[in-house]
């Protein structure tokens, strides 16, 4: 069956995941629309999530929030993946993550959730990772 067009998820990637090799190193990362493309192009016998994989900024659990604010805000993927020092994935950062961590740590008017007058340290990508890392 010969699909009309795009779905609405070819407009923007969402939905990405990351793609890693069988010890856990990251090869990049595959989005819904990615593979929306693949099936639209015909068979394939040689396509895997490997091959379909597109790289991306990565950021590692010590990077601050300020890097990845400028790491997410230079793709258009909802998330980045979080490696280690060996480029072994250890989780996914989001916006909406990157901006909770702020939260935390500064609070806002509505929602006093930190003591800005507390010194804390500088919010970093493992800190925003802390409750969510990938298992």
């Amino acid at each position: 069956m010969q699909r009309a067009g795009p779905g609405p998820s070819a407009v923007e990637r969402t939905d990405s995941l990351p793609v890693i090799t069988t010890d856990g190193a990251l090869i990049g990362i595959i989005a819904a629309v990615d593979i929306e493309r693949a099936i639209d192009q015909g068979p394939d016998d040689n396509a895997n999530g490997a091959s379909l994989a597109r790289e991306v900024p990565r950021l590692l659990a010590s990077d601050s929030l300020e890097d990845a604010v400028r790491a997410l805000g230079s793709s258009d993927d909802e998330g980045l993946p979080v490696t280690d020092e060996h480029d072994q994935l250890i989780g996914w950062i989001t916006h909406r993550r990157v901006l909770r961590a702020y939260l935390a740590r500064y609070g806002t008017p509505d929602h006093p959730d930190a003591e800005p007058d507390i010194p804390t340290p500088e919010p970093t990508v493992g800190s925003a990772l802390a409750n969510h890392p990938v298992g």
